[in-house]
């Protein structure tokens, strides 16, 4: 199974956990809405018992592979450009600890001559989503006026691939969650 969880460069480790309901919804191999998953997961009223969170670990068949779709930095520096990407990779490896088969699939953004950082980022948002990510999340504070986020949500609508935008605030609380189809 292959996964995308992208965003904004501006997330910082107060969206982790956010960040960790979406890696872990990826694990679900039974539909279950993300909305209603992270309500049951975060409300203290209505939190997953201990047994449904088991549950949830054992729910994704240990022999498959589980591939994070990750954009990566330029070169010289930590692995994973800032913000979503790198986030998602510490998720990922934290709600996937248990699958022997996980892998991170880094997208590097390399320029050709005479192009931008930028341009180069654009082509390796292209290559993440022909990937075909199985299941992609957007974690952002305001993705329509986004420029890199909104343009990956563009080639996954082109793509024919449905995406979770996880909207939230800049100080990590979650203000909202829908499913967009293409």
């Amino acid at each position: 199974m292959r996964i995308l969880i992208f965003g904004s460069r501006s997330l910082t480790w107060r969206h982790l956990d956010v960040i960790r309901y979406c890696a872990t919804h990826a694990l679900l191999t039974e539909a279950v809405s993300l909305p209603e998953f992270i309500r049951r997961w975060t409300t203290p009223t209505n939190r997953l018992s201990p047994e449904e969170q088991a549950h949830v670990w054992r729910m994704a068949p240990k022999d498959s592979t589980l591939t994070l779709c990750n954009g990566d930095g330029p070169p010289g520096r930590n692995r994973g450009a800032i913000g979503a990407d790198k986030l998602a990779s510490y998720a990922a490896m934290g709600a996937w600890w248990e699958y022997p088969n996980r892998r991170m699939r880094w997208f590097p953004p390399e320029p050709n001559e005479g192009e931008t950082w930028a341009q180069a980022a654009g082509r390796r948002n292209r290559e993440m989503v022909e990937a075909k990510p199985d299941r992609a999340y957007c974690i952002h504070t305001d993705l329509d006026s986004s420029k890199g986020s909104s343009m990956t949500a563009a080639f996954l609508r082109e793509a024919g691939i449905s995406y979770w935008y996880v909207r939230v605030t800049q100080a990590g609380a979650l203000v909202s969650v829908e499913e967009r189809r293409p």
